[in-house]
This record gives C-alpha cells, sequence and structure tokens, in this order.
C-alpha cells in the first residue's frame, strides 16, 4: 500500500477570491481567467518547495522526494472522471497555471 500524506492549512477564502479578481482582469484583455484554484495551485506548488518530505514518491523499492511540484485534481465530466496534471506549479505564474487548467479542461470536454 502507498503512504498517504496529509497536509492541513487554513486560510481565508477571501484573499484568494480578491488574488484571483486581481488577476481576473487580464481576462478581459484576452487571457484566460484566473481563479481561485488556480491562487491554491500557485499556493500548493510554493508550498511543496518549502516541504519537500511531503512532495514524496512511492516507487517499489522506496520512497523518494520529488523535485518537480505537480498538482492534480479530480474534474468531474460528462464523460466521467478525469485527473488533469499541471507541471511545475512552483515555477509558473497564476496566470500560466489559469492558461493550463483551461487548456487541459478545454481538452478534456466541459465540466458537470
Amino acid at each position: 500500500m502507498a503512504p498517504v500524506f496529509q497536509l492541513g492549512v487554513s486560510g481565508g477564502h477571501d484573499r484568494g477570491a480578491r488574488v484571483a479578481r486581481a488577476i481576473g482582469g487580464a481576462a478581459r484583455r484576452g487571457r484566460r481567467q484566473a481563479t481561485v484554484n488556480d491562487v491554491l495551485t500557485k499556493l500548493v506548488g510554493v508550498s511543496l518547495t518549502r516541504h519537500i518530505a511531503v512532495n514524496a514518491v512511492f516507487t517499489d523499492d522506496e520512497i523518494s522526494a520529488s523535485l518537480r511540484r505537480m498538482s492534480a485534481w479530480r474534474l468531474r465530466l460528462r464523460t466521467g472522471l478525469v485527473v488533469p496534471v499541471i507541471k511545475d506549479v512552483d515555477r509558473r505564474t497564476i496566470q500560466e497555471i489559469a492558461r493550463a487548467r483551461a487548456d487541459l479542461v478545454g481538452a478534456h470536454g466541459t465540466a458537470s
């Protein structure tokens, strides 16, 4: 059985929503609009750089720290569940994460 790590952090949703709204102005200029989830994805990526032991990969023989920060989430579509992955979330801007998320969702169809 693979080990499971859960990390709990408290934070106000209002602050993330304000950041997403501020970035959202870019959407009116032809870019993808950032969401609160995009802000949270960036925060997770940065957090994983500070807590390296949590970002581990379980293989057949060992547990090893991963140098890449990736984010995945479950997305329910009309055709079933998909788990899109955005790589290197610690290095991307929130706007780049928003673009990658929108591209992945678009590639898999509309969420239900």
